[in-house]
């Protein structure tokens, strides 16, 4: 079995203004969220060349040669309007979400796909009640890499799920991103990057 290896890499907060940012306005020295109706946060092109949207408070959106139509929250379909990261992998469109899990739609039928996070802890599976979703990955035909607002990073090898946390895996528990590399994949935090290696 392989073990996960992480680096740690620690950076300084820069100051410099920031401008355009759409939905952000600075009061003081906090950034606060104005009202919106739909940001987008992710998009993906599938091998039909459909053009998938993900928005944080409007749902799923597809472009096809019919023009746009949209998937909105359903409890077995969509989980959460709320989307921070899509994914097209193999024959499926993955969608990570910031209140309902994740879960994916199959690119030919449409059909869609809950699933659930199983971790082995002192020998009792037990499915977490994960929920709140900002990163997403593959690392191979069946790893997949989530990263978690605020409970880590948890990675399926294909077979079982592992959780990494602060607890010596990684700079934070806040993860936002993961981008995936030649030998593993580097994960932004909220505290620093670390990098998890699947070799």
């Amino acid at each position: 079995m392989l073990k996960p290896v992480f680096y740690s890499v620690f950076f300084l907060l820069l100051s410099f203004p920031i401008f355009g940012m759409g939905s952000l306005k600075i009061e003081g020295s906090v950034f606060k969220k104005s009202v919106y109706t739909c940001v987008i946060r992710t998009f993906a092109e599938d091998y039909q060349s459909r053009l998938w949207v993900g928005t944080f408070g409007a749902g799923l959106w597809v472009k096809d040669g019919k023009g746009w139509r949209k998937f909105g929250k359903s409890p077995s379909a969509l989980p959460d309007e709320r989307i921070s990261k899509i994914v097209v992998h193999k024959n499926e469109l993955f969608i990570a979400t910031a209140g309902g899990g994740i879960c994916s739609l199959n690119l030919s039928d449409l059909s869609w796909k809950q699933i659930k996070i199983h971790t082995d802890l002192s020998n009792d599976e037990k499915t977490l009640n994960v929920r709140h979703f900002h990163a997403l990955g593959f690392l191979g035909e069946r790893q997949m890499l989530l990263g978690a607002v605020g409970e880590g990073l948890f990675y399926f090898n294909g077979e079982k799920w592992s959780h990494f946390t602060d607890a010596g895996d990684l700079p934070n528990n806040w993860v936002n991103d993961v981008m995936i590399a030649s030998n593993g994949a580097w994960v932004a935090t909220f505290g620093g990057i670390a990098f998890f290696s699947n070799g």
